[in-house]
């Protein structure tokens, strides 16, 4: 990002960390008049212009609903994510599955699997090597090749899916409007539409 802002561009589009360093960096590339737009992760507090993303709290709750009529009492449900510092990312699979076996292991009333990141292959390597009598619900984020793939064949219940193309116009068009036209979006924060995908809908 400081290589960009030295060559002199007026905006940035970026997907980053929401960390201290990565905040600091946003705040000056703004204070030096370069408007700075996030897509996917969110660095909020940063003085970005706004953000376009995925509603990580709703989709969140649609797989709570999701659950909870997969599920009985006192069934447990294992939500898996990674990094809490980026809302979206890829982690090490290798680590995921093992993780994941060690809990499905540990706990024989845990029937349901909340994949809130990727990457979902390590987890369903984690569940077929728990070795479980019963495979476990499975609900994920995002309608990736293998999300789409692993619902197709059954070994996912559901997806959490969102545009990805509605991030990229979002994002694009509010750089367009503001540094072409000097216009301020309407609102802080785009979401992406969410839809709750099955088997039967590919």
């Amino acid at each position: 990002m400081d290589e960009q802002i030295r060559s002199g561009v007026d905006g940035l589009i970026i997907r980053a960390e929401n960390t201290p360093e990565v905040r600091a960096a946003i705040e000056q590339a703004v204070q030096q008049g370069v408007t700075v737009i996030t897509y996917d992760a969110d660095v909020p507090d940063s003085g970005r212009l706004c953000h376009a993303g995925q509603d990580l709290v709703r989709a969140g709750a649609i797989a709570a609903g999701v659950m909870a009529r997969l599920i009985r009492p006192p069934e447990h449900v294992l939500i898996v994510t990674g990094n809490l510092r980026m809302e979206a990312h890829n982690e090490m699979p290798e680590l995921t599955g093992e993780l994941v076996a060690q809990a499905l292991q540990a706990d024989s009333r845990l029937h349901a699997v909340y994949m809130a990141c990727q990457p979902l292959s390590g987890c369903i390597a984690g569940i077929r090597k728990a070795r479980r009598t019963t495979r476990p619900h499975i609900v994920c984020n995002d309608l990736t090749p293998t999300a789409k793939r692993y619902l197709r064949e059954g070994t996912v219940d559901f997806v959490i899916g969102q545009s990805f193309s509605q991030e990229s116009f979002h994002a694009v068009l509010a750089m367009y409007q503001m540094l072409l036209r000097g216009v301020k979006p309407k609102r802080e924060l785009y979401y992406t539409d969410l839809r709750l995908i099955t088997q039967e809908m590919l």
